[in-house]
């Protein structure tokens, strides 16, 4: 389904075998070529531009969106509460230890020992007590009294002085495949952000293997789309029908399902943030928690970057959604763009998921971008560098 600003995706070659695909009916509408900045030398409408739609996370479904659900008769009068299958939401409250991941090998190294070992930087997995504010539904982050922020103590390090053309790059949807999620980590440099989903299980495992890994982490935030709700982002998600005071409810449930993240950012989303009075208290409290805010560009009448520019909130714009097309020709030519944007801009950033042609062509790319002079920087190294698109 397509909106009105979309055309049907030209057909493209088969993408690689993945053990773990996303369902067709959790893929997003993506406007602007999913989210894509014009180049300063180039300018595109809409009706130029071919694009299919942006995966979404792997998230719990069965629950529409408008309906938060009720933990006390979802567990009905069982005096302990089960644990959820594998990729559901554990219930508000409920605690679910930490059973022993499988160790799954990837297939085979990506990059090499030595590449990956170059700038090995092990970040601390503690989470700093100071950033915490205990609830019931779990830890939130909040700035320290003495003003220090998540998106700041939990960042990994940058030379600021480095005057290469920075890019980052941003691997969201992980979590739900431990195969896929293993190979992030593991595999892709410490430069690489790692943006997992809420409704993962395991997230305190996956965050500390990361942070050991040198990778800065974000959560990713599920948002209303266009298509709502033939195209439902899942029970927590932030909904336009509702008051802000629901979505901030939903808000700190999702942001409390872990520690030690930067930011956030958007999954799906082209309604929700396109729509000023609903995004301004949920962009007030990200700002209130110390954290920067990733927008994705699912659409290009996004206004989260205007507002977070208008309240003060660290913000960061994503200029390509670099496998929309999960092809090698697709990934590299927007791999190819972000090299020029950033080159004339000093800054670019791409997102991809986890799938395995866009760990390889992420791969042959890295050790190019070294020898043509770029550097790869972790997404908080690029806050408030980017002109609004």
């Amino acid at each position: 389904i397509f909106s009105e600003e979309e055309h049907p995706p030209e057909v493209q070659e088969k993408p690689l075998a993945f053990t773990h695909s996303l369902p067709p009916e959790l893929l997003e509408e993506t406007v602007l070529a999913d989210g894509q900045t014009a180049l300063p030398s180039q300018s595109s409408s809409p009706s130029e531009i071919s694009s299919p739609e942006m995966p979404g996370d792997g998230m719990a479904m069965g629950v529409p969106a408008s309906q938060t659900p009720d933990p006390a008769s979802a567990a009905g009068n069982m005096g302990v509460l089960p644990l959820p299958e594998d990729g559901q939401t554990p219930l508000p409250g409920q605690f679910v230890g930490l059973p022993p991941i499988p160790t799954i090998k990837p297939p085979g190294n990506i990059l090499s020992p030595e590449y990956l070992e170059k700038d090995r930087l092990s970040l601390s997995t503690i989470s700093v007590p100071e950033l915490i504010e205990l609830t019931e539904n779990g830890p939130l982050p909040i700035v320290s009294p003495d003003g220090r922020s998540a998106w700041q103590e939990y960042a990994r390090p940058f030379d600021e002085a480095d005057l290469r053309p920075r890019i980052a790059i941003v691997i969201r949807d992980l979590g739900m495949s431990s195969s896929a999620t293993e190979t992030a980590i593991q595999q892709l440099p410490g430069q690489v952000t790692l943006a997992f989903s809420p409704y993962a299980r395991n997230l305190e495992h996956w965050i500390a293997l990361s942070r050991a890994a040198g990778h800065e982490v974000m959560l990713t935030l599920p948002m209303e789309p266009l298509n709502y709700p033939i195209n439902d982002p899942g029970p927590y998600a932030l909904i336009i029908g509702l008051d802000s005071a629901q979505n901030v409810e939903r808000l700190d449930w999702l942001l409390s399902r872990v520690s030690g993240y930067v930011g956030v950012t958007n999954t799906m989303g082209a309604r929700f943030t396109a729509n000023e009075d609903a995004l301004m208290p949920i962009m007030a409290a990200f700002k209130k928690r110390g954290l920067l805010f990733l927008d994705s560009r699912s659409t290009k009448r996004s206004v989260a970057i205007k507002v977070a520019d208008e309240i003060g909130l660290p913000r960061v714009i994503n200029d390509r959604v670099i496998d929309s097309v999960a092809s090698r020709a697709a990934i590299d030519k927007k791999l190819n763009e972000a090299e020029i944007l950033a080159r004339e801009t000093g800054f670019a950033v791409v997102t991809g998921s986890p799938y395995p042609v866009t760990f390889e062509r992420i791969a042959e790319w890295l050790p190019r971008l070294d020898r043509e002079g770029f550097v790869v920087a972790p997404v908080s190294a690029l806050v408030n560098k980017q002109a609004i698109k």
